[in-house]
This record gives structure tokens, C-alpha cells and sequence, in this order.
């Protein structure tokens, strides 16, 4: 008699981390992947960019990660990622992400604040994403509820993170625009009170 293969139900419901890495590509080295291949759809990558830039097209277009943006994107999503310029110098920080749940976290954020947001290379949102990493590593032992807590405050410090952004975006905005009609001013300003 065959048996079904047994599946621990809490390993595919706990957020957790499902792989990391920490990654340097030199010049001329390609740095090229896409998603849309890519399974279970259910993994969420969060990667921070530390050297160089990286595009990220989607259907309805191009966005840049510049060193201490966060991109985020999902396996299965038709979305490709790559170096700008092959002879530039690439390097990232990244997780993979998963469980119960986490791809409608992502699909709001998604929709509400972008793929691309810049964060920092240094801070919480970049000490979190270290802190993942260290806990992900086997040698840690990290508890998988503990791992879960963990990936959850990530999450919610992404959110927290995009929302007082486009708050004081939205209000420098405002004061430029009724004192001088400076879109651009607020952007500039904007950018530089997050890094």
C-alpha cells in the first residue's frame, strides 16, 4: 500500500525565509534573470542593491534600483531583471520569502507604493533585511516561529516605511507646489530626508 507523502502543514503556512544571498557581479559578468519561469509563485524576494544599478521591466515598464533601493518582485510575475550596463559592477543583498499569505502583502504593497523603494544602505529597514539573513543561516537554528515573527516585522516595517514616505512626499509636494510650482524641488528633497 502506497502512503501519501507527508507534508508538515506548518512548513508551507509560517513565514520564513526560503534562501538568501549576498552576491557581487563583476564587470562584464551577465546578471540576468526572469521571473516569469520561476516557482512556487508563492515566493516574494525582497533585494536591496549595494553597487551599481539594476532595471526592472515589467509590462508596463521600466524602473531603476539604485544602491539602498529595495526591489521586490515575485516568482512567477512576468518581470525580468538586470544589470543597466553589463561592464558595470553589480552587487545585492537578497531573500526569498514565503508563506501563507504573504503574496496579497505583496500585491497591496505592490499596488499602492511600486516594486522599487528606497530605503537606505544603511538603517532599519537594511538592518532588517541583515537580521533575516543571519537567521536564515542553518547554523543559527532559528525556530521557525521565531523565523516567522521575524519575516511578519519585516513586512510590516516595508509598509511602514512606504507609508511616511509617501506622506512627507505628498506634503513637500503641496508646499512646493503652492509656493512655486516645484515638482521637482519635492522630489529632490524627498529622496534626500530617506537617505
Amino acid at each position: 500500500m502506497d502512503l501519501p507523502i507527508y507534508q508538515d502543514p506548518i512548513e508551507s503556512t509560517l513565514w520564513r525565509v526560503a534562501g538568501y544571498g549576498n552576491e557581487d557581479y563583476a564587470p562584464g559578468r551577465v546578471y540576468r534573470w526572469a521571473n516569469a519561469g520561476r516557482a512556487p509563485a508563492t515566493t516574494i524576494t525582497a533585494q536591496m542593491t549595494r553597487a551599481g544599478r539594476v532595471a526592472l521591466d515589467l509590462p508596463a515598464g521600466r524602473s531603476i534600483a539604485g544602491v539602498g533601493d529595495l526591489m521586490l518582485f515575485r516568482y512567477g510575475e512576468e518581470s525580468v531583471y538586470s544589470k543597466i550596463d553589463p561592464q558595470d559592477r553589480y552587487a545585492c543583498r537578497w531573500v526569498n520569502l514565503d508563506g501563507a499569505g504573504l503574496a496579497d502583502y505583496y500585491e497591496a504593497f505592490r499596488l499602492k507604493h511600486g516594486q522599487i523603494i528606497g530605503v537606505g544602505p544603511t538603517g532599519p529597514v537594511a538592518d532588517q533585511l541583515g537580521h533575516l539573513i543571519a537567521l536564515a543561516d542553518p547554523a543559527a537554528a532559528t525556530p521557525r516561529t521565531a523565523m516567522a515573527q521575524a519575516v511578519h516585522t519585516f513586512v510590516i516595517s516595508l509598509f511602514a516605511h512606504a507609508e511616511r514616505r509617501h506622506f512627507l512626499d505628498r506634503a513637500l509636494r503641496d508646499i512646493f507646489e503652492s509656493q512655486r510650482g516645484g515638482q521637482q524641488e519635492a522630489d529632490v528633497l524627498g529622496r534626500e530626508f530617506f537617505e
